[in-house]
């Protein structure tokens, strides 16, 4: 019962670390969609180094001051997070699509 206990909870801590992480990117894509493309590389790509950051240190501190199953954790985490990349780049690419749609010609 414990083992299964510290399955669940890396289970779960990992799926909240890698939803989080999700939310803060789609939200940045979400408040720079209509803006120039250098401010949302700028926006988007800064952000990327904080999420980065706040991942590893979040992992790091579950990872040594619970007894989260390491394992288990760090296989959902990478799998979510791999997840949520492409549905990023789904994402940023619809945006870019629409943006070419709605340009207007340079004629």
């Amino acid at each position: 019962a414990r083992r299964r206990r510290k399955v669940i909870e890396a289970i779960v801590a990992g799926l909240a670390v890698a939803t989080v992480n999700a939310g803060i990117a789609w939200a940045a894509i979400a408040l720079t969609a209509d803006r120039k493309f250098h401010v949302f590389l700028a926006f988007f790509g800064g952000g990327v180094l904080f999420r980065l950051a706040a991942v590893g240190l979040t992992s790091y501190l579950l990872l040594t001051r619970t007894e989260i199953d390491k394992a288990v954790y760090i296989f959902v985490l990478i799998g979510a997070y791999i997840v949520f990349m492409v549905l990023e780049i789904a994402l940023i690419t619809r945006q870019a699509r629409r943006r070419k749609i709605e340009a207007p010609a340079a004629d």
